[in-house]
This record gives C-alpha cells, structure tokens and sequence, in this order.
C-alpha cells in the first residue's frame, strides 16, 4: 500500500487516548505532517509526544496548538530540538508555556538547531515564553529562515540584535490618563 505521509486528528479531544496513536507515530517512518490541534494534551501525553517527536525521522511540521502543554512539554521539546535535524515547523500557539519552556527552546535554537523556521505566533501568543526569549528565538528563527549555519550566528545575547526590534509609542487619541500626544520630531 502507500505510505501515510500525512495524519490530521485535530478537534478530536483525544486526551490520554492518543498514546497508541503516539507509540504508531515514533516508528512510521514515511509521515511528514501531524495535525494534533485541540486535542486536551497535558502532562505525560506531552512528555510521550516528545518521545514519539524524537523518535522520528520523518516528521517535518508538528501542530500541537490549542492543547494544554505545559514547562514539562516545553523543556523536553528543547531535548527534541537539539537532536532533532528533521522537524522544520512545531505550531506551539495557545499552550500554557512559560519561561522554563522559553529557556529551553531558546538553548536549543542557539546551541543545536538550525532547522526549525517556525514555532507558531512567537510575537503575540507566546507570551508566557518571556519577553526577551520571544525576540532572541524569533531572531534564531530568522537566522534558520536565512540558512544560516550554528557556527555562523552570534553568540552573545546582545549580539542578537535586539536592536533590530522596532519599538514606538502609540497614539492613543482615546488615551484615559488625558495625556497629550506625543511630540513630533
């Protein structure tokens, strides 16, 4: 038969019932895209989808969105990634991570990675990634976009360019403190 290069489960609420899937998907070895959106993963579900992510050799876009996944996921997808050549997108919006989970993507994009180009909406959903892990991994993001090898990247955080993030003041013409607008150069 022809091989399943693509599986789409989203909007199944599967939960806790999606390991067998999990255990099926660490040793297909044709399946490139997974769809697993909306479907109340948390806790060890997370940690086995890892497993089954490192398992993997042929996966390439991962979306795991609208789940619960939380820091335990976020620190063992940043194992993933840095052994991981194969996965270019892993959709990670709408998830509860934090800063735990920030810190390891990022150590993971400076020091290992150079093939992931997309984590889903760095800039206005994952907050909880902090602010400065939010704009040094959508800089290592860009740098992988660029083809930019590891060993061609800065590695000093203030040679990310930080710098290179626009920054301005809103006029608020509705301001609610009365204040006036800022003062054209």
């Amino acid at each position: 038969g022809l091989p399943l290069l693509t599986l789409s489960l989203a909007d199944c609420f599967l939960g806790d019932g999606i390991e067998p899937i999990l255990d099926a998907i660490s040793v297909c070895r044709s399946l490139v895209y997974l769809n697993l959106r909306l479907n109340v993963l948390s806790g060890i579900m997370g940690i086995e989808l890892c497993r089954a992510l490192d398992a993997s050799v042929s996966l390439t876009d991962v979306d795991v969105s609208s789940n619960d996944l939380s820091d335990d996921f976020g620190r063992a997808l940043g194992m993933v990634l840095a052994t991981n050549e194969t996965l270019w997108k892993v959709n990670l919006t709408r998830n509860p991570l934090g800063v735990a989970s920030g810190d390891a993507l990022l150590l993971a994009l400076k020091q290992r990675n150079d093939t992931i180009v997309e984590l889903g909406d760095i800039s206005e959903d994952l907050l909880g990634l902090g602010l400065q892990n939010r704009m040094l991994i959508s800089s290592c993001l860009d740098a992988n976009r660029e083809g930019l090898m590891l060993k061609q990247r800065p590695t000093e955080v203030g040679d990310f360019g930080l710098h290179s993030f626009k920054w301005e003041i809103i006029d608020d013409p509705q301001d609610p403190y009365g204040r006036p607008p800022p003062c054209e150069p």
